[in-house]
């Protein structure tokens, strides 16, 4: 029950403590005094009869980040904690039927519907025509194929054009039919559409010759889907082209200076830089070359690193960490490869990450932008997998799975409340004495809070989304513009975020959060 006749203090000093790898429980402080007009520790310039009440604090519990985990991400709003522990990690928990085990499948990701579309493909000695997708919220692969689908192929290439929301797949080899044998090939250009239909397209003008194993990215700052290379009538291109499926053509953007000859290159477009990129070796020659592609010029990028000369490597763009990420393929003696490099516009890194199995990964690598990570399908090598596999930080909560041991990383409780009890409304900041580096160290940690709807009405602007906490102390942070007095519409909750990183340094760490509520409007 609320007693409007009390003044009690404003501010909220609330220190959290931590230790290396081990999250201890420390005593929360609560400064309390009558409220004064003056400015002081313990009072704000603030009249009487204005007061918030703070109902319990975060208690991190206890738990330790383990040694193969990246880092620990403790939020108090899910009432656990859990680990991300980055890497290649199979996709667990698909149920249903699923695309047949082949060489030469290819994938594009619909960042529309967020699923990744599979199509084509040699199974067992037959060519397919079938499609596919693959959804990975839900974890089931779904068959889409239809009267429409293209004719039976392989050693095709595609990319999902966001600007008309649809697939666009362009060359290959139809088989051994009739007079066609191993160096026939198509420049057949086929759309994918919003009907989840294949629709045979009419380029207007010149298309590229027919090719199997063309390289293509889609460069979504022009709007245009760039094609590289491949295999025509036997020997291999360095011929680039652009298809614009707003005018339905193609244009040959072919100069003179460019990449050597190769075939199936892994490519990728660089959102960030605008360019795109391929790496090393296909065909008749051994490269472990990286080269850039603006719209008008190839360059070639000259790196202290590099990856071994591959061929049948997967490559996509992971737009979140901003980095070019190559995976798997075969070296020049055959031998299937299982390793993961990363390209940042400047060099190459080893990871040190690996595959679960050394494959071709050719086309089958994309970026799902919802989830943040790679995906990888299938693959062949000296084995064949049927596998989905996914790149990234993979968040697991609680217990002792997924690099949290030593405790369940609980929240007791799982937020600070905090309710204005006085005859005025009143406005919530905060100010904080360190940031997460200061706080916590180590390697990129985080050190959030936000605010939560507790009682609805309270607080209409009330700012629920995680914002990184400052070091600032002078210039206070708004949690809450308006915060109500009235009854049962007149408290939110706080929880907290922490990213505490694997190499955090050893001792205990402390930071202050300091809460002030101002009076907003004259008396009541």
């Amino acid at each position: 029950m609320k007693n409007k006749s009390i003044a009690l203090l404003v501010g909220i000093l609330i220190i959290i403590s931590l230790a290396s790898f081990l999250i201890v429980p420390r005593s929360i402080v609560y400064l309390t005094g009558k409220a004064s007009s003056g400015s002081s520790n313990t009072a704000f310039n603030l009249t009487s009869e204005v007061s918030v009440l703070v109902t319990n604090a975060v208690d991190f519990g206890e738990g330790r980040v383990d040694a193969n985990a990246t880092f620990a991400i403790l939020d108090s709003s899910l009432g656990t904690g859990g680990s991300s522990i980055f890497g290649w990690f199979n996709v667990t928990g698909i149920t249903g039927d699923k695309p047949l085990q082949g060489f030469n499948e290819f994938v594009a990701y619909d960042s529309q519907r967020d699923v990744s579309i599979f199509y084509g493909g040699d199974v067992g000695g037959d060519l397919s025509n079938e499609t596919w997708q693959f959804n990975y919220s839900s974890k089931q692969w779904t068959n889409l194929t239809d009267l429409s689908s293209v004719p039976q192929q392989t050693l095709t290439s595609m990319v999902y054009d966001s600007s008309i929301g649809a697939v666009i797949l362009f060359g290959g080899f139809p088989g051994n039919v009739g007079s066609c044998y191993a160096f026939c090939a198509s420049n057949e250009t086929w759309k994918f559409n919003s009907s989840q239909k294949w629709e045979k397209l009419s380029p207007l003008g010149e298309s590229p010759p027919p090719v199997q194993w063309p390289s293509m990215a889609f460069d979504s700052k022009r709007n245009v889907t760039v094609l590289f290379g491949g295999i025509d009538s036997g020997y291999d291109s360095n011929e680039t082209w652009e298809y614009n499926a707003s005018s339905n053509t193609w244009e040959n953007k072919s100069n003179d200076v460019r990449p050597p000859p190769r075939e199936i290159v892994p490519i990728a477009f660089d959102s960030n830089r605008n360019v795109t990129v391929i790496f090393g070796w296909t065909g008749d020659y051994v490269f472990a070359d990286t080269w850039e592609y603006d719209g008008t010029d190839w360059v070639n990028i000259s790196t202290a690193h590099s990856p071994l000369p591959r061929q049948n490597a997967g490559m996509t763009y992971d737009s979140v960490r901003k980095k070019v990420v190559l995976a798997g393929g075969s070296d020049e003696n055959g031998t299937s490869l299982n390793d993961t490099w990363e390209y940042d516009g400047t060099d190459w890194t080893d990871t040190g990450y690996a595959l679960n199995g050394a494959r071709y990964t050719e086309f089958r690598v994309v970026f799902d932008t919802q989830i943040g990570r790679t995906l990888l399908f299938y693959g062949n090598g000296e084995s064949s997998f049927d596998d989905v596999q996914e790149y990234g930080n993979i968040t697991a909560g609680g217990g002792g799975g997924g690099g949290c041991i030593n405790g369940t990383w609980s929240f007791s409780p799982s937020f600070i409340y905090v309710e204005n009890d006085g005859t005025v409304d009143i406005n919530v900041n905060y100010t904080a004495n360190k940031n997460a580096g200061q706080f916590i160290g180590g390697t990129s940690p985080s050190f959030k809070i936000k605010g939560v709807v507790d009682e609805s009405g309270a607080c209409a602007d009330l700012n629920t989304t995680y914002a990184e906490v400052s070091n600032s102390t002078e210039t206070p942070l708004t949690l809450c513009p308006l915060l109500k007095y009235q009854n049962d519409a007149d408290k939110f909750k706080i929880p907290a975020k922490l990213i505490v990183p694997s190499d955090v340094a050893s001792g205990v760490h402390n930071s202050t959060i300091t809460m002030t509520a101002t009076q907003v409007g004259g008396p009541a």
